[in-house]
């Protein structure tokens, strides 16, 4: 079961057409739908990408007994530290938190994959903007609303 949550109805939108099988708004990604969705069990993955210290929280209560945490994302790069509740971490969930810097060949893998996902993949450039238009591009990015842009070099 891929789940996808995210703030922005365009990119929930756009994860169901490119295979998750549910996408949720972080108000609706409680602990009951979680167990809904999953049996009673929680996810044995979790993918946090938002760089945000309540979401790493969030990914921790999502999560399944033994399962799994990849934080792919920081905001703030240890502004603030992660408030872990001890209990539930070691003891209740025995969770393993990872940072994405942890798997290895990475970028190997994913240059080999693009030839086979180039149709899925144009999907997510939502703009393209000339090089001139950096400033520009940058400001939209931090809106939030696209999913990647492109910048083309003249």
């Amino acid at each position: 079961n891929i789940v996808m949550i995210d703030s922005h109805k365009e990119k929930r939108t756009l994860a169901l057409k490119n295979g998750a099988d549910t996408a949720l708004s972080f108000e609706e990604a409680t602990h009951e739908k979680t167990m809904e969705l999953t049996n009673n069990h929680g996810f044995d993955y979790v993918f946090e990408e938002t760089g945000l210290i309540e979401n790493d929280i969030l990914a921790m209560k999502l999560a399944a007994v033994c399962g799994t945490i990849i934080i792919g994302a920081s905001a703030s790069f240890g502004a603030e530290p992660i408030q872990v509740d001890q209990f539930l971490f070691r003891c209740e969930k025995e969770l393993t938190m990872r940072g994405s810097i942890q798997s290895p060949y990475t970028f190997e893998r994913a240059v080999a994959m693009l030839p086979k996902l180039s149709d899925r993949l144009e999907s997510l450039v939502t703009e393209i903007y000339p090089l001139e238009d950096i400033k520009l591009a940058l400001k939209k990015q931090q809106e939030g609303n696209s999913i990647r842009i492109l910048i083309k070099p003249n």
